[in-house]
């Protein structure tokens, strides 16, 4: 299943270390969504509506660290019951075996002002996989994972 974007909004910065503020993720405002093809020929939104995570920044010198993201994934919402429940099921997500879907990172690379990538370690159904991300402030700091 490509998980196509994760918006993330960060608030609520505390103090982490020298210029480096930690962020917490504003569950007000992040979303995480999927699309999946279905036969072949249309593609079925998802999103996880409950998530947790955070991370550090230094906003002058563009650096980023100990990245985490958790998503309960027995939240996962197709708007179809009965689609739900099957791919909360051993199908699929298997949440059960397998609740959380995990991303973590120790950094970023900057490409530009407002852009940069993450590479990270994607967790699901228990099996880790490097996966590179790209954001981009000016467009909701958004974070890509492609298979």
């Amino acid at each position: 299943m490509p998980l196509i974007a994760a918006a993330l909004t960060a608030a609520f910065a505390t103090t982490a270390h020298a210029d480096m503020a930690r962020y917490e993720l504003d569950t007000e405002h992040t979303n995480v969504y999927f699309t999946i093809e279905h036969i072949g020929y249309a593609r079925t939104l998802g999103i996880f509506t409950d998530l947790s995570g955070a991370f550090d920044y230094d906003v002058d010198m563009q650096e980023l660290s100990d990245v985490a993201v958790t998503i309960d994934a027995s939240s996962v919402n197709t708007f179809n019951d009965a689609r739900d429940g099957h791919v909360r099921n051993k199908d699929f997500l298997h949440v059960s075996a397998h609740p959380a879907i995990t991303f973590v990172a120790s950094g970023g690379t900057p490409t530009g002002d407002t852009t940069g990538t993450v590479t990270g370690d994607l967790t699901i159904l228990g099996v880790t996989s490097t996966r590179d991300t790209g954001r981009d402030s000016q467009q909701g700091r958004r974070l890509s994972f492609r298979p």
